[in-house]
């Protein structure tokens, strides 16, 4: 596991499941996926999205979600999509980062076809790497 996945998102939990469906069913799984909430949240919301995600995802991979907020971590809301990025991409502890949309969705392999050509250039060009999905691979 040589990735984490940043998801900037507002939207309910509801909404992004296929997208964590589709990080489940990779052949190349994340060590950690960072789930960013650009907006206020109650601790009963809270509850209700790790009720919500425990109850739609393996326990392995549910463990693996972490859920960013104003809740939890000294992080503003509503400031925009480079701010919950930025603010995520401290808490990484992974050699790459995957930065993708709350609408994606990917093929069983994406993750393992990028992290293969990543790690082959990576060492050509020396330099730090972040994935980051275009549209054709929705």
């Amino acid at each position: 596991m040589k990735y984490t996945v940043i998801i900037p998102t507002n939207r309910p939990i509801e909404k992004i499941l296929p997208l964590l469906q589709s990080l489940e069913a990779q052949t190349e799984q994340a060590a950690a996926i960072f789930i960013i909430y650009d907006k206020i949240l109650g601790p009963s919301e809270l509850k209700s999205m790790q009720t919500y995600i425990a109850a739609n995802c393996s326990d392995d991979f549910s463990g693996r979600i972490q859920r960013i907020t104003n809740i939890d971590h000294a992080f503003v809301p509503h400031t925009g999509v480079s701010y919950m990025r930025n603010f995520a991409v401290h808490l990484v502890k992974t050699p790459y980062i995957l930065y993708v949309d709350d609408d994606n969705t990917f093929a069983h392999d994406f993750t393992q076809r990028l992290l293969h050509t990543a790690t082959a250039y990576h060492k050509q060009y020396n330099t730090d790497c972040i994935l980051i999905p275009t549209e054709r691979y929705q």
